[in-house]
C-alpha cells in the first residue's frame, strides 16, 4: 500500500516498499503534469549489500543528478532510513 508523502503540507509523492524495493511515485492530484502523475520518480533496492538506484527520468545520466532528482534522492533515502529508527532533525544553531 502506498503512504502519501507530504512536503510543505502537499501530498507530493507516494512510497511504496516491497521486500527490498524502495519506490517514490509522482502524487496523483498534486502539481505534477497528467503525464507524470502516478508515474514513478526513482526507486532503490537494497541487495543487501549495497543500494542500486533506479532513475526514470528521460535524461537520466550516470552519476549526475538533477536538482529534482537529488530532493527524490534525499526524500527515498530518509524513508529507508526512518524505518531503521535513524531521526534526522535539522536546525540553525546560534551563536551568542
Amino acid at each position: 500500500m502506498r503512504k502519501e508523502i507530504f512536503i510543505n503540507g502537499v501530498a507530493e509523492y507516494q512510497y511504496l516498499k516491497e521486500d527490498n524495493t524502495h519506490s517514490l511515485f509522482y502524487n496523483c492530484g498534486s502539481e505534477w503534469s497528467d503525464g507524470t502523475q502516478n508515474t514513478l520518480a526513482l526507486q532503490i533496492v537494497n541487495t543487501g549489500d549495497n543500494y542500486i538506484i533506479n532513475r526514470e527520468y528521460p535524461k537520466a545520466k550516470k552519476n549526475v543528478f538533477d536538482y529534482l532528482e537529488s530532493l527524490q534522492l534525499t526524500i527515498l533515502l530518509r524513508l529507508i532510513h526512518s524505518e531503521e529508527n535513524y531521526v534526522f532533525e535539522m536546525a540553525e544553531k546560534s551563536v551568542f
